[in-house]
């Protein structure tokens, strides 16, 4: 088979004719201009590379340098510069635009004129060639003008550098909140600088031997501020409300409190919206706010302010034992702070009554009347408590009446206690704390109750007497006493039933009247031992001789008897009550338990300020 040619006739744009460029006339053309201009920027880089002088167009702070040799420049500033040092002042330091001045003339800084002789024949002699061209170039059409180069101690430099940090440097700002009246304010924080104390410096003195033109700029890390974390806010503000208190766990005396704080809700939904709304630093969200009653500064200014009641009674110094007892009982309470809500118990506070505490025998109530017994006395002291309690207008949690009536206080106003069996305890139910403060002082103990009063308040105590039961006077026998000699055995103790009612005035209008005690005091007779009656011996009489009776006369009529007059009714005064001997009084112990004692004749007094 005849192989096929291709016939078609040859055209212009035949690859037939087609020629490479460069042996084209154009190309040839375009080589030749490259090749000129190579060798043109080569001898241009030859002449300017090799050139020996100070590039032209250089100057230093106006004096124009160009074409001197490096010794020439260093000649021309010693005559201009020599001796000037001391005319430096202030360079700026640029830190992410925010300037500040730097006093370079208390770092030993100085002219360097050397190293400004050095950086001014250098220039066009560093970096690339594209760069050295670029500042061969700018120099010669348009003029650079050099800073005198200055030489400071490196580490007085860097010693400056905390006051430019602190200046100029911006600390991060991370989110915070602000809990109003109803509403919390989230700010959201601000972005701050990280600056390198070192590198800053190493910058500033670098600066300086180059003598490079000011601001100094440097820039610093920024360091953005931690994204807000509403579950953090939401639990540090969501709560109840607080008052302030005293930390006594920490702090017994009473010297330290326990801040106040606001409760709050908000939901965490609401306030997420709220933040994706909108770019602005600052954030509102709506809160349900409740104040607490007092805050802390409020509790810094009232503390212990005032005196809420206070009750004095009277007891016989000359019972040492006694005495002793009630003293040792108003130390052990002298000082005792009560929070709000906290109950007071006299048996915790005072403890057990034992010889190893301190206390003594004394005069109490056991076994329906009055014995020795160790701690006799105290119940002076939680009665006299219990008075400055009521006129207080204080809760009482417990108090029972002593089975015998005791003269220290009034009836209705005792209270008997009994380690481990009966105690007498009150609440502070006020918004602050309140101090018991104690003492004795001669043959008086006064207990007052203080805190801080809120209103114009007064406080009395009103007691009716329902029944009164007579003790009665009874003689027994005794053998070891002689005829017609008596001695008290038992004192006589008439038994009440009382009512008191607690009522209270404000600004002395009464805004209320509430039963306080129903209190029983049961008879005890008064007992009298008496020597035995004096027997008479019965006498003999004397004999008669018998003899012969008389003959019996006649007995007259009677006459008519007279009627007998009525016989008087025998008028009988019951005795009255009397007050028991000193040793054999009402006391103040508990009852059945060793820790009772009875009063001296002598009275009370309560009063609220």
């Amino acid at each position: 088979m005849a192989e096929e040619r291709d016939n078609r006739p040859a055209g212009k744009y035949s690859k037939a004719d087609k020629k490479p460029f460069y042996r084209k006339p154009w190309g040839i053309a375009a080589i030749a201009v490259s090749c000129l201009a190579v060798l043109l920027v080569g001898a241009a880089c030859g002449v300017a590379f090799g050139y020996q002088g100070v590039y032209p167009g250089v100057s230093v702070e106006g004096t124009d340098l160009g074409k001197m040799s490096k010794t020439q420049v260093h000649t021309i500033l010693e005559q201009n510069y020599t001796g000037q040092s001391d005319e430096l002042g202030q360079v700026v330091i640029s830190v992410n635009g925010e300037e500040h001045d730097l006093d370079i003339s208390q770092l030993g800084a100085a002219y360097d004129l050397e190293q400004t002789a050095e950086n001014a024949y250098n220039y066009g002699r560093t970096g690339n060639i594209f760069q050295r061209l670029g500042q061969i170039a700018t120099a010669a059409f348009q003029g650079k003008d050099l800073s005198l180069a200055i030489s400071a101690d490196e580490n007085q430099v860097k010693a400056s550098m905390g006051g430019v940090i602190e200046q100029i440097g911006q600390k991060v700002v991370e989110p915070s909140y602000q809990l109003g009246e109803d509403k919390l304010v989230i700010d959201r924080g601000e972005a701050g600088y990280e600056i390198d104390p070192d590198e800053l410096t190493s910058l500033v003195v670098e600066n300086l031997n180059q003598g490079a033109a000011e601001p100094i700029e440097y820039e610093a890390k920024v360091v953005e501020p931690q994204p807000v974390d509403l579950e953090a806010i939401h639990t540090a503000v969501v709560g109840e409300k607080k008052n302030a208190t005293l930390d006594l766990a920490a702090d017994p005396k009473g010297n330290t409190i326990s801040p106040s704080r606001t409760g709050a809700e908000f939901s965490i939904e609401q306030a997420q919206q709220a933040l994706d709304a909108t770019e602005e630093r600052y954030v509102e969200i709506p809160v349900e706010v409740t104040q607490p009653e007092v805050t802390t500064e409020d509790l810094q200014s009232k503390l212990f302010r005032d005196t809420l009641s206070s009750s004095t009674t009277k007891f016989n110094a000359g019972l040492v034992g006694r005495t002793t007892n009630v003293k040792l009982a108003a130390q052990k309470i002298n000082g005792t702070i009560l929070n709000p809500g906290d109950i007071f118990s006299y048996n915790d506070t005072v403890g057990p009554r034992t010889y190893a505490a301190g206390f003594k025998d004394a005069t109490i109530f056991a076994n329906g009347g009055a014995e020795d017994g160790v701690g006799g006395g105290i119940c002076q002291v939680s009665s006299t408590l219990y008075v400055a309690a009521l006129h207080a207008d204080l809760k009482i949690v417990e108090r029972k009446n002593h089975s015998l009536y005791v003269s220290y206080v009034p009836l209705g106003q005792d209270a008997t206690v009994a380690y481990g069996a009966v105690d007498f305890r009150f609440q502070n139910d006020t918004n602050y704390p309140i101090k018991v403060v104690a003492g004795t002082k001669g043959s008086s103990l006064t207990i007052s109750l203080v805190g801080t009063k809120t209103q114009n308040k007064q406080v009395e105590i009103e007691t009716t007497t329902l029944s009164r039961d007579p003790f009665q006077v009874i003689y027994k026998d005794d053998p070891s006493l002689q005829p017609g000699e008596t001695r008290v055995d038992t004192g006589g103790y008439p038994g009440y039933k009382t009512q008191s009612y607690r009522v209270v005035y404000i600004d002395g209008k009464e805004v209320s009247r509430t039963l306080e005690n129903t209190s029983t005091y049961k008879r005890v007779d008064k007992v009298i031992l008496q020597g035995p009656a004096k027997v008479e011996e019965p006498v003999t009489p004397p004999a008669t001789d018998p003899t012969t009776p008389e003959t019996p006369t006649t007995p007259e009529t009677p006459t008519q008897p007279e009627t007998p007059t009525q016989p008087e009714t025998p008028v009988e005064t019951p005795e009255q009550p009397t007050t028991p001997p000193e040793d054999q009084q009402p006391g103040t112990g508990g009852e059945n338990n060793g820790n009772t004692t009875p009063p001296a004749q002598d009275g009370q007094t309560a009063t609220t300020p």
